[in-house]
């Protein structure tokens, strides 16, 4: 995107129309435009690069429904997706991460095992809930708070719980992570039985 800028200001280029979510059409009004061929060369350079990622991303994919049907993951997956802000990367990731979450008793178990439960620090009858334990899943928990600004973005109940969590605290990091672990206290929910989330 900071490329795009930058041939903006250079060729005086109009931005093409849902560039900012890299749409079919968006891309083919890129190699409409008439650049300096230097340009022209450098942007067909990043415009193959761009349907190279979007081809490996759409082999991934069909790989990883493929081992969903394999491992017969598929209909829990599918109950995932139907949460805001889960696609298939977060709802398979979180399957196979999971994998049996029948062992898990309480939603506070699922946090800690994902690393989305705060440390607390008590002192004096405080107490102090801080970071995130540095433990867990990373990947996972990349994804879900990737999918916890999604959720955020479209459902009110999710922002207003998030704007109230921001309003305590001032930290964006802080909200989205309460956010994230609710999201996956319902993932869990929906995976062990889908009239529970």
């Amino acid at each position: 995107m900071q490329y795009w800028f930058g041939l903006t200001i250079i060729n005086s280029a109009i931005e093409p129309d849902h560039l900012d979510h890299w749409s079919k059409a968006a891309i083919e009004q890129l190699h409409q435009l008439e650049l300096a061929p230097a340009t022209r060369q450098t942007l067909n350079s990043h415009l193959r690069e761009l349907a190279f990622l979007i081809e490996e991303q759409q082999s991934i994919d069909k790989q990883i429904k493929a081992q969903a049907i394999t491992c017969g993951q598929q209909n829990r997956i599918e109950r995932l997706k139907t949460a805001d802000g889960v696609g298939h990367v977060v709802a398979s990731t979180f399957a196979a991460e999971l994998f049996h979450p029948e062992r898990f008793n309480r939603p506070e178990q699922v946090a800690a095992y994902l690393g989305l439960a705060p440390m607390v620090r008590e002192s004096g009858g405080k107490h102090d809930r801080g970071r995130l334990r540095p433990v867990g899943q990373k990947r996972l928990r990349s994804l879900l708070i990737e999918a916890a600004w999604i959720w955020r973005a479209k459902d009110e109940q999710a922002k207003a719980f998030y704007d109230r969590l921001l309003s305590r605290s001032s930290i964006p990091q802080k909200a989205i992570a309460a956010l994230a672990r609710k999201l996956a206290i319902k993932l869990w929910r929906l995976s062990l039985d889908p009239a529970t989330a």
